[in-house]
């Protein structure tokens, strides 16, 4: 976070677009604004990255007024001008520096500068929360068995796990630990800075009957809708019980308990068949080294949504027609590594 270890020259070398004369120039950068540097030089077309192009420092316009923002492992900082405002990890409080007085960071200015100290702390969160920042230091962990929750298989357990989500997320984020067992439980609601985790042999399993999901569309096990920082980790599984869940429709069609317009000549439609995953208008996902498997639809449907990773996933769905891995609708910056699908 502090000069000694972040900052360092940048050299260029380029002839037929640098003149001869002065060899240093003053002014602050990152290294995400190579990119754009680059595409500018080559003529390029700009593209949605975030950074900006340096190419001030060398043809004298003037230097932009901008913030710059970083973190590494709850160790956070931000520069504007000569200022730099530094928070260490677990330390509540901020530290301000005039970089041009004092380029050492020995002398803190927060006391003598709060509203200003304030103005880049509030910078800092905005671009926190816009970036899914997570903080890793002081992850609070909330067991649903602590709550009620038993991995019998039997016990439906969706108030107590949506209890422990709503807890974590009122607590400013952290994880819901799932531990090994089984979890019956119908729909749930995902909310931002919380991890669902599932420690090796949790299995998170779907009801098998059509009436725990209501009425609303899309029907989804785990739903989430204008989210930001959201976590789906472990090496659990999340079953969607889907062949049981199936039959319990058509038995319910059969018995005119359920309306459905193509049920008799092609095959339930969405509204009756579930995902195990839907997110609409959400940022900064990741989902890692889950297990999904069986549901009645697409398994895994992001709609409307940017930066998500999914890492190390396995896909296992072959219950019932129609069973696409993964649909990614008007999604962007979206990043699948490592996974299996089946």
């Amino acid at each position: 976070m502090h000069e000694g270890g972040i900052n360092t020259s940048f050299i260029i070398q380029w002839p037929a677009g640098i003149k001869p004369g002065k060899g240093f120039h003053e002014g602050y950068g990152h290294v995400m604004d190579l990119l754009p540097t680059s595409l500018e030089l080559a003529g390029a077309a700009p593209l949605d990255v975030p950074g900006e192009s340096l190419s001030h420092l060398w043809t004298g316009k003037k230097n932009p007024d901008r913030k710059i923002f970083w973190e590494h492992e709850d160790n956070k900082a931000v520069r504007w001008k000569e200022w730099k405002l530094v928070q260490e990890l677990e330390d509540e409080s901020w530290a301000l520096y005039n970089l041009n007085e004092d380029p050492s960071e020995i002398h803190d200015l927060a006391a003598q500068k709060p509203a200003l100290a304030a103005e880049l702390s509030k910078a800092y969160d905005v671009w926190a929360s816009q970036m899914g920042v997570r903080k890793v230091a002081k992850v609070k962990d909330i067991l649903v068995t602590s709550l009620g929750a038993k991995g019998d298989g039997v016990t439906y357990n969706t108030k107590f796990i949506q209890d422990a989500i709503e807890q974590v997320s009122a607590n400013g984020g952290g994880r819901v630990v799932i531990p090994e067992g089984r979890y019956l439980t119908a729909s749930l609601t995902l909310r931002s800075n919380v991890d669902i985790h599932l420690q090796k042999g949790a299995i998170l399993i779907a009801s098998p009957l059509r009436k725990d999901y209501g009425d609303d569309f899309p029907i989804s096990l785990l739903k989430g809708k204008d989210l930001n920082n959201v976590w789906i980790t472990g090496s659990g599984t999340i079953d969607g019980n889907g062949r049981e869940l199936m039959r319990d429709l058509f038995k319910n069609l059969e018995a005119g308990l359920i309306s459905d317009p193509e049920w008799k000549t092609k095959r339930p439609t969405e509204k009756n068949r579930g995902h195990l995953l839907w997110m609409n208008n959400c940022t900064n996902v990741h989902v890692r080294s889950v297990t999904f498997k069986d549901a009645t639809s697409w398994v895994l449907k992001l709609q409307n949504s940017r930066n998500m990773e999914f890492d190390s996933i396995k896909v296992e769905s072959m219950a019932y027609w129609n069973n696409d891995g993964i649909d990614l609708d008007n999604c962007s910056y979206v990043k699948v590594t490592n996974s299996h699908f089946k």
